[in-house]
């Protein structure tokens, strides 16, 4: 089916910070590597916080998977039309 999307202002750098946060649970018990997290301040961007949350789970779960322990790092930085993860 089509897939709805519920567009708020919200801060990336915090729905990263939560997912990063739940995920280092994953990492420790894993022996992996903590997940870095490079955010400065707040990037406010119109996106549907439930989607970017999965989207940035699926990424780190991947990782977690395959990368074999090796570090990941998250960055987040503003560009002139918008933000960049």
């Amino acid at each position: 089916g089509k897939l709805s999307l519920l567009k708020e202002t919200k801060d990336l750098c915090e729905i990263a910070r939560e997912v990063v946060d739940r995920m280092q649970v994953a990492y420790k018990a894993e022996g992996a590597d903590e997940i870095k997290l490079d955010c400065q301040g707040t990037q406010m961007a119109q996106v549907d916080a439930m989607r970017i949350d999965q989207v940035l789970c699926n990424l780190l779960q991947n990782s977690l998977k395959y990368a074999k322990g090796k570090g990941v790092e998250i960055s987040i930085s503003s560009l002139a039309n918008g933000s960049l993860i």
